[in-house]
């Protein structure tokens, strides 16, 4: 089964997205880390998600210089990646056990 990618506008059809995913492989996982993510940074959800072609889900921040992208594979692993296209500034890590680091925390922070 394929899911769409969702343009998300709003708190409200972020979470029905993420409900409707619960019972794809991975999608549990893309809820868990989504409360997760959310618990940690106060920001608003995503602008597309969607299955990957690996398998698994993405969410993606994309809101000017800023360019914050989470995977969430579907053998459980989920990594992300951060561009600032004002300062060429790349990083990004595998997300351990869907812990939010530091170092995630802060780039989701520049994320509004």
């Amino acid at each position: 089964m394929t899911v769409p990618t969702a343009e998300v506008a709003t708190d409200q059809h972020w979470l029905a997205y993420l409900d409707s995913v619960v019972v794809l492989s991975g999608g549990e996982l893309a809820r868990e880390l989504w409360n997760r993510i959310s618990s940690a940074v106060n920001m608003l959800p995503p602008d597309r998600v969607g299955t990957i072609p690996e398998g698994g889900f993405q969410f993606v921040w994309d809101r000017g210089e800023h360019y914050f992208e989470v995977d969430i594979l579907l053998d459980s692993t989920m990594e992300w990646f951060y561009r600032n296209r004002r300062t060429d500034e790349v990083i990004g890590e595998d997300i351990p056990n869907g812990l939010i680091t530091d170092v995630m925390k802060n780039k989701l922070s520049f994320i509004k």
